[in-house]
């Protein structure tokens, strides 16, 4: 089949990045991939507007850390590695995350090289480099849709959606080597939200929701900053269009 050259640059793509079958750390907290999403269109019922994703790269352990703003990011993240570190007696190695400014400002540079971490960032305009967790934004945001449509629930209970994808996920699809018998140290199924704080208020009335199944549209705007170039930088909707 003979193209133009016009047509041959409208049919071009990116080449694919296949994923790796095993993951590049042997031990937990060996390696941690980190990704910050928002502002969302709707703020939390805690007001919270951005999501921090963590991926354990060992385990595939999933947590999730909500905040306001994104001058926030920096002090999350410290108090978050500080908690991690003490609760599990391991200590981070490496963290793999953007160019974002929430991992790139002098805060974090100077926390890093104070303990010892190293810091690597990806490419410009290539999410694939970050492709766990990326990955797992997008299996978070479609549990979290699913669970908002099914239980009719308000979209400022997003959050809420996203944290209890994250908890059922980390007990179905954890890698079976971050439970080592032989282990006398806490392991990751322990680490519950009581433990490891998401940000999250849960002290509000059950008056202040209401049931009123969200639309798909409402759905595709409410969590378009979690789309990213990685699957197409387009919501669900149009996806399941183009297919």
């Amino acid at each position: 089949e003979h193209l133009c050259p016009s047509c041959e640059q409208r049919k071009s793509k990116k080449a694919s990045h296949t994923p790796k079958p095993v993951q590049n750390s042997r031990q937990r907290l060996h390696l941690l991939h980190m990704d910050s999403c928002g502002p969302m269109r709707i703020s939390s019922i805690n007001g919270k507007r951005y999501v921090l994703v963590i991926v354990d790269d060992y385990s595939r352990y999933t947590w999730v850390q909500f905040h306001r703003s994104k001058d926030e990011a920096p002090e999350v993240i410290k108090t978050f590695l500080k908690r991690i570190t003490v609760l599990l007696q391991s200590p981070v190695i490496i963290i793999r995350a953007d160019n974002g400014t929430e991992f790139k400002n002098q805060v974090l540079k100077e926390y890093f090289d104070s303990v010892g971490i190293f810091h690597h960032v990806s490419s410009i305009r290539t999410p694939q480099q970050n492709e766990v967790v990326e990955r797992r934004n997008r299996s978070l945001v479609e549990a979290a849709r699913t669970m908002l449509i099914f239980s009719r629930a308000s979209l400022f209970l997003w959050a809420e959606a996203i944290a209890t994808a994250c908890f059922t996920q980390n007990r179905s699809i954890i890698h079976p080597m971050a439970f080592e018998q032989c282990s006398s140290k806490p392991r990751l199924q322990s680490m519950t939200s009581g433990q490891i704080n998401s940000g999250l208020d849960l002290t509000y009335a059950l008056s202040t929701i209401t049931t009123q199944q969200p639309t798909e549209d409402e759905l595709d705007l409410l969590f378009e900053a979690m789309y990213d170039d990685y699957i197409g930088g387009q919501p669900l909707a149009a996806l399941r269009t183009v297919s």
